[in-house]
């Protein structure tokens, strides 16, 4: 950034950490890199928005950064270099009045400029509206001691960025900021196209930016370029140009009438946004007007499964497309499954066999549970003593037999599923010290209680078990045959 009121300021911005340039690609257009704050959680009560005057900077370029609020507030502006330093743009020692009324401005104001930095690579910059000032961003000190006017924050833009959304949360109330980031590339090396078209002020956009009408030329980063031309509604030509560094080349388009179809798209439930090839186009239920051909559609709602689905539309076509959304698991605040989640209890002891309860956990359509299957000995002594011995004496069955076992389930049909599983099921067992007891000891009456010496021992059998489920809706029912419990009857729900 350069200080334009005196040569020793002009010195002094020269040498500060080159400010992070703006980028014509937006925070819907491009990933969200280390060091961007996320939006608010909830709609905030106020709006912030900013954007560059280009999309494409030489090193050490001056930058204008325009902004827009909704209402009266504090802003605060902050860059982040190629290296991955975080350094307060605005307010700072030149300009601390950063307290704004709602409407539009651009930064810097007079007096200093911003600079893109010495190397080559992708700038960011964010800035942060509030209804309060924020503590988290103190201003630089008024000395002109200081190398630069502007205030280091950090050299590690993912713990800047966790570390300040932290305390912006902390310390600022519920729906009183809002936040806007943009990007752009600084090369040496540029192209230049030189673009018009029949009929003319066709929109251009350039690889999805929007960056004037036709006639007109720009620079552009080397490389393939997608080229789009736009004439209202009706007249449009596309294609891919080769924009070669140092050159320039010259597009010349002949626009082409656009067909249009005609999709009607409703949700169950409804209030699901919108997404045709990247774009948002509103809330189920919505007729929308779209270019023939082929369109990707895709649907999302909180606390449900994205619906995706590509299809075809021939020109003039009308077509409607109704989606059942799945709801997506909450595991808790914050935190989805996108995958549905099935809980299930099961019991068995049917047909004579030992009773037994079991629940299953699914995800999408692996299977994970459990059961106990109570096979407790009717002869086991009330009180024993476990040691560890090796008797020889009777062996009985110490509490229930438990299981672990994991599973698949194949869609036959519709709702019709076949269900197999395998699994390991442990019995905890008794076995009793021998007894040698004359008929004279046989009439002794204890007058304390007595217990049993008993070794402690385990048994491990594997299992395996198969059967139908019937799912038509949320909830199923299931039949299946368990190598150790006999059948089983199970009931399940689809969260």
């Amino acid at each position: 950034m350069t200080k334009k009121l005196s040569a020793y300021g002009l010195i002094l911005l020269l040498l500060a950490v080159p400010l992070f340039p703006v980028t014509a690609l937006s925070q819907d257009q491009e990933p969200k890199p280390q060091g961007i704050i996320p939006e608010p959680g909830s709609k905030p009560d106020l709006e912030v928005t900013i954007s560059t005057n280009k999309s494409l900077y030489q090193p050490r370029e001056e930058v204008v950064i325009s902004y827009e609020v909704s209402q009266t507030a504090y802003l605060y502006l902050y860059s982040i270099d190629t290296e991955g330093k975080v350094t307060l743009l605005f307010p700072n020692r030149y300009d601390n009045k950063n307290k704004v009324n709602p409407g539009k401005g651009e930064l810097p104001g007079r007096g200093y400029s911003f600079l893109t930095g010495k190397e080559e690579g992708r700038e960011y910059l964010q800035m942060i509206a509030s209804k309060v000032e924020l503590p988290v961003f103190s201003t630089p000190e008024s000395d002109d001691s200081q190398s630069s006017p502007f205030l280091n924050l950090a050299t590690n833009p993912k713990e800047f960025e966790t570390t300040t959304e932290k305390q912006i949360n902390e310390t600022t109330p519920p729906r009183s900021w809002d936040t806007d980031w943009v990007s752009m590339e600084v090369t040496r090396k540029t192209a230049r196209l030189s673009i018009s078209s029949t009929p003319t002020n066709a929109r251009i956009y350039i690889d999805g930016d929007f960056a004037g009408t036709t006639p007109d030329a720009f620079d552009v980063r080397p490389g393939q370029r997608d080229l789009k031309l736009l004439l209202g509604t009706d007249l449009k030509w596309e294609g891919k140009v080769n924009a070669e560094a140092n050159q320039v080349k010259n597009v010349t388009a002949e626009l082409e009438r656009v067909n249009y179809s005609s999709i009607l798209i409703k949700s169950n439930p409804s209030g699901a946004e919108i997404t045709i090839n990247g774009n948002y186009r509103g809330e189920t239920p919505r007729r929308i007007s779209v270019e023939s051909g082929e369109i990707d559609v895709k649907l999302e709602k909180n606390g449900y499964r994205i619906w995706r689905e590509e299809i075809r539309l021939f020109p003039g076509e009308t077509r409607t497309i109704e989606a059942g959304l799945e709801s997506a698991t909450e595991l808790g605040p914050g935190l989805e499954l996108d995958a549905p989640l099935r809980l299930g209890v099961n019991a068995g002891g049917i047909w004579g066999s030992p009773a037994s309860v079991g629940t299953a956990l699914s995800i999408n359509n692996w299977i994970i549970g459990g059961s106990l299957r109570f096979t407790d000995s009717s002869e086991l002594p009330e009180n024993i003593n476990w040691r560890k011995e090796n008797y020889r004496g009777e062996v009985l069955n110490y509490g229930p037999e438990t299981e672990v076992y994991s599973g698949y389930r194949f869609n036959l049909f519709d709702w019709l599923y076949l269900e197999v599983g395998a699994g390991l099921a442990v019995q905890m067992r008794a076995q009793l010290e021998q007894l040698n007891i004359n008929s004279d000891q046989s009439t002794f009456e204890p007058l304390t209680d007595v217990f049993r010496n008993a070794q402690q021992i385990y048994e491990f059998h594997p299992s395996l078990q198969g059967g139908l489920l019937l799912e038509p809706k949320d909830f199923s029912l299931k039949l299946t045959y368990h190598s150790r419990r006999g059948p089983v009857l199970g009931f399940g729900y689809r969260f």
